[in-house]
């Protein structure tokens, strides 16, 4: 991996609001200037650009122009939106690395010579984008849309895991990652991204065949999954799980007071008193399996409610109101389908 020859580039990036009713987020009046260095790079022969803004540094053998060019500014813009939507979470001060190939073959060739052939064999499982591992995501391109949508995904987790000392359990993780998907480009600036995590036909298309099938999970199995196992199952069990933690995320953040309790969650594992609080509560036996394996109903009890019943019974009447006839049409636009 070779990288060379530096200029300076400017630009500007809006910077945006998140509403939950999906309607068009508001563009604030202060634009937050974006800069961006460049300078050629080049991977196994192939030729590549890489881009170092505020907080990332963006290395890509990507060829079309479209998605090359927008590649920092997303970056730069979905952070943002995480600082918007979670305010009181840290921010990352910098050193983000993005790695985005220009294909599955050359992201297997980037994988073995990075991680070597273990690496590759636990990361083959994965049809589509790619991974982050400690702060660090590689993905291969799936096309404009698609590749931002997985470029916004994976900035969630690098975003939790440099912020978090504690690990979040994977349906809250995985759940605010899919949140985090849903985007639009804005007509009047088009290189900006509009976020609005309604706008997810393919997670609601998954969510609506699974509940026409019978094959959603109770919130209980929900928690207690984990999507490594789920893997090795088959790939429709994998797609149903991500498209119900989804419409949990959704769950979540559409009440006030489930809201707030998630606040305090992320507060917690910032501060790295999420184990603590488990354990004063549940054991150090049940708090340790929550925090190593991430998964299981200690975490969801502690702060949202100890009625699990209750609480499986409003998930479920709500994932039926979600995927109601007419709602596509309404995640088509990017609203919610609750807003009438």
């Amino acid at each position: 991996m070779v990288a060379c020859v530096s200029t300076l580039l400017m630009s500007c990036a809006a910077r945006t609001t998140v509403r939950e009713d999906g309607g068009r987020p508001g563009m604030l009046a202060e634009r937050a200037p974006l800069w961006v260095e460049s300078s050629a790079w080049t991977f196994q022969g192939a030729g590549g650009m890489a881009y170092t803004t505020a907080h990332y540094r963006v290395l890509t053998t990507v060829q079309r122009e479209l998605l090359r060019d927008r590649l920092p500014g997303f970056a730069e813009a979905s952070l943002a939106r995480f600082s918007e939507a979670f305010p009181e979470m840290p921010r990352p001060t910098g050193g983000l690395e993005v790695f985005v190939l220009s294909s599955r073959p050359e992201w297997e060739r980037f994988v073995t010579e990075v991680y070597g052939s273990e690496g590759l064999e636990r990361y083959r499982a994965i049809e589509r984008g790619g991974f982050t591992q400690r702060g660090r995501a590689v993905l291969w391109d799936i096309g404009v849309q698609d590749t931002m949508a997985i470029l916004a995904h994976e900035g969630w987790h690098q975003y939790a895991q440099v912020t978090l000392r504690e690990p979040l359990p994977s349906w809250l993780d995985e759940g605010l990652a899919v949140w985090a998907e849903g985007f639009r480009w804005d007509v009047y600036r088009p290189h900006e991204p509009i976020f609005r995590p309604w706008a997810n036909v393919e997670r609601f298309d998954q969510l609506r065949h699974a509940a026409s099938s019978d094959g959603l999970m109770p919130l209980e199995q929900l928690l207690t999954e984990r999507p490594q196992a789920l893997i090795q199952v088959s790939s429709e069990s994998t797609l149903t799980y991500y498209a119900q933690c989804w419409a949990l995320a959704h769950f979540v953040m559409s009440d006030p007071d489930r809201r707030a309790a998630l606040g305090r969650l992320l507060e917690d594992a910032a501060a790295g008193r999420m184990m603590s609080r488990l354990e004063a509560r549940y054991g150090s036996r049940a708090a340790r399996a929550a925090v190593l394996r991430r998964s299981g109903i200690e975490v969801w009890r502690m702060y949202f409610g100890e009625d699990l019943a209750a609480d499986n019974e409003a998930f479920d009447s709500y994932l039926q109101a979600l995927v109601a006839p007419g709602s596509k049409n309404r995640i088509v636009r990017g609203e919610s389908p609750f807003v009438r």
